[in-house]
């Protein structure tokens, strides 16, 4: 049962009419609160569009353009699955930085920020999970081994600057006591120091190609690679 002034109360309410036309956002929002972005046709000259509107029309065309141009792409290379996108602010960035995780067909992806073309290690581009993964291991375990056998050519360079020591106590190398004594100085204080050197100067290129064969997709992730190993190896 409905009383009297509820009945009156009905009566005045009155509905909204629908925007016309229904299926246009401006119908609903004022344009000028839309979200805009600048194209810059002249230096010094900002044209604002509409995000919303112009903006996804603009990426269909750009679409459209990746696809000409990935059909011109040259015989002989391979495309390596990586994409490059800039974006207007440092926020908006890394909202896309953190997003990358929870898109379903991204989850496995890599990404980074700050780092343009040219430090791009391109070999390595294109390697799945499983590969990289695969990669790193070898690749560890061959540094691994090269630190434990690194010992063989470092214990004989101390070998050479003991050698006035060793020949008192093995016999077959007093032949080396007849060598002038300028000779035994060169021999044992300046020839170690300088293959004490060139070991250690072998070192690090080696370990930057051991890590991009494990899988370091830019020149920085290269060098913090090769400054960890060789921290190791000089520690151990």
């Amino acid at each position: 049962m409905i009383s009297r002034r509820e009945t009156s109360c009905l009566a005045i309410k009155k509905n909204k009419p629908v925007p016309e036309p229904s299926d246009e956002i401006v119908s609903y929002v004022k344009e000028k609160k839309l979200p805009t972005y600048k194209e810059k046709p002249i230096p010094f000259l900002y044209k604002k569009k509409s995000l919303l509107t112009t903006g996804i029309e603009e990426v269909g065309e750009y679409n459209q353009k990746i696809k000409e141009e990935q059909a011109k792409y040259p015989d002989g290379f391979e495309k390596t699955g990586t994409v490059f996108i800039e974006f207007a602010t440092e926020l908006e960035c890394q909202r896309a930085y953190q997003g990358v995780p929870y898109a379903k067909e991204l989850r496995l992806s890599r990404r980074f920020t700050d780092i343009p073309p040219s430090d791009i290690v391109w070999e390595n581009a294109g390697s799945g999970f499983a590969v990289r993964k695969s990669k790193y291991a070898i690749a560890a375990a061959v540094l691994t081994l090269t630190i434990i056998f690194w010992s063989i050519p470092v214990a004989f360079v101390g070998f050479v600057s003991n050698i006035d020591h060793l020949t008192e106590k093995v016999h077959f190398l007093r032949f080396i006591n007849n060598m002038p004594s300028s000779l035994m100085g060169i021999i044992t204080g300046l020839l170690p120091t300088v293959l004490l050197a060139v070991l250690m100067s072998l070192l690090p290129p080696f370990i930057r190609k051991m890590g991009k064969i494990g899988g370091c997709m830019s020149v920085q992730a290269t060098e913090q690679w090769c400054q960890q190993w060789y921290f190791a190896f000089q520690y151990y």
